[in-house]
């Protein structure tokens, strides 16, 4: 299942030592690049205050879902919001199914 991530860094990170901020952003940007290596992550851009980050991830369960969120290093500094999103032509395809039997009625 496809899944889009929004994640907002909480002022939390910015109170943080420079230094602490440092080692975390250095842990969480290896920690994405395996996800994108993995496949898990399909791709990631920063917001443009860069101040969060938005994922797309491709994920067999929300198991898996809640797992990776959990093994995040930024998953105590971030709020996130994870939405399970539908691919363009699935959803094309269930809109003109549902279309065809409304005006069939």
């Amino acid at each position: 299942m496809k899944y889009l991530a929004i994640c907002r860094n909480k002022d939390l990170f910015y109170a943080l030592p420079p230094e602490t901020r440092a080692e975390i952003r250095t842990a969480s940007i290896a920690f994405v690049d395996e996800c994108l290596k993995s496949g898990k992550c399909e791709d990631a851009y920063y917001l443009g205050d860069m101040k969060g980050s938005v994922t797309i991830w491709e994920l067999g369960s929300s198991e898996e879902a809640a797992r990776v969120r959990l093994e995040s290093p930024m998953a105590p500094f971030q709020d996130i919001e994870l939405i399970p999103i539908i691919e363009y032509d699935v959803g094309k395809r269930a809109i003109v199914e549902v279309l065809g039997k409304a005006v069939r009625k």
